[in-house]
């Protein structure tokens, strides 16, 4: 889609905005729950749902609102942001809890169009990626209510939503390629231990926490074998960032997979956030650096030009992850803290290098 194509809607960047408020209260409440200091105050029992909700699921919620062209679609991103915002600022979590499960089940039924419309798998693993936020969304309210090992099978809930909605758009990116017979059987063992391992978490959570470890490994091995970032980032320019920032993800993938092999369990703990970040910083927020170049201008219209500076958020990103996961495996929690801190710098960092990339374009542009 090119940006002369993008039509101009005020709705699209107030969404974003959200989202992006979502995304800094979250890094608030997760530094908090660290015992850190933040000028902002946010409430630390909601750092994971307004993470994967507030943020994660605003941003891809307006993604496929934006994708599909249908205008009912904006609802879903309507009702996660405004759910983080409740969150945040009402005293009842059960306000921002309903907001984000309704855009939950609004995303599910946007999936289930697409699919009876064009039998596209990709829009299938999506679809089971919204149902997986929808429990996970579930299983995090009701937490204090059922087993411990029920609540956190949530939290491998919400893992299987972003990594399915990943894989799935790795997979729609990459529909030129013909993927052998081969690799649909890996793909599809890597699916199927994935799910199998979060059911068998409810009721054995060791051997389903291993089981689902082995299939965070089968999906990281499946996309660095094919994924099309294995020959992208040999270019230069966006198309070498890009490639290049995806495979790092890539590595983080495996990496949470194997701390699954061998972590006691997800009940809080070093080995828990070495998995959880691993995967959640590591992983996905590599894949969201690696795409908001492309993905920014197509929700805004506004063109975010490639910099070399780029990497400077991805650098930060991979050095306080490995010191914040040396401080996990060594059980030094001062590590870890600023491990985690240096995390929120780099997020922050990725969001003043976009909007400065953004600002200089358009004063170009005026300037003529």
């Amino acid at each position: 889609m090119s940006l002369a194509s993008v039509p101009k809607s005020p709705f699209r960047p107030a969404l974003l905005a959200l989202g992006m408020l979502a995304l800094l209260f979250g890094i608030a409440a997760g530094l908090q729950r660290l015992g850190l200091d933040m000028p902002i105050a946010a409430p630390p029992f909601a750092h994971s749902l307004l993470m994967v909700g507030g943020f994660f699921g605003t941003l891809i919620g307006l993604e496929r609102a934006v994708a599909t062209r249908w205008r009912w679609g904006y609802l879903a991103p309507t009702a996660s942001g405004f759910g983080a915002l409740a969150l945040v600022f009402v005293p009842s979590p059960l306000y921002g809890w309903l907001l984000i499960n309704g855009a939950s089940l609004l995303l599910i039924v946007l999936y289930g169009r697409l699919y009876c419309q064009h039998r596209f798998l990709p829009h299938a693993l999506m679809g089971l990626g919204a149902l997986c936020w929808l429990v996970g969304n579930g299983f995090w309210y009701l937490g204090g209510f059922v087993p411990s090992s029920l609540g956190y099978t949530g939290t491998l809930c919400w893992v299987l939503f972003l990594l399915l909605t990943i894989f799935a758009e790795r997979l729609e990116l990459n529909r030129l390629t013909r993927p052998t017979p081969g690799s649909r059987i890996g793909m599809g063992m890597g699916i199927l231990a994935l799910c199998g391992g979060m059911l068998l978490h409810a009721v054995a959570p060791r051997e389903g926490l291993v089981l689902f470890g082995v299939g965070l490994l089968a999906i990281a091995g499946w996309l660095v074998r094919f994924d099309t970032a294995r020959y992208t980032m040999r270019a230069r320019g966006l198309t070498g960032f890009t490639g290049r920032t995806l495979m790092g993800g890539y590595f983080w993938l495996g990496v949470a997979g194997g701390a699954a092999l061998m972590a006691p369990g997800l009940a809080p703990g070093f080995w828990a956030d070495a998995l959880l970040h691993a995967f959640f910083l590591g992983f996905v927020f590599s894949m969201v650096f690696a795409h908001a170049p492309i993905i920014f201008p197509s929700v805004t219209g506004w063109a975010v030009p490639y910099h070399s500076h780029f990497y400077g958020h991805v650098g930060v990103l991979h050095g306080s992850l490995l010191l914040r996961l040396v401080g996990d495996f060594g059980e030094v929690p001062i590590l870890r803290q600023w491990g985690a801190a240096l995390n929120g710098v780099a997020i922050l960092l990725f969001l003043l290098n976009t909007v400065s990339a953004v600002l200089l374009a358009r004063l170009k542009s005026v300037q003529g």
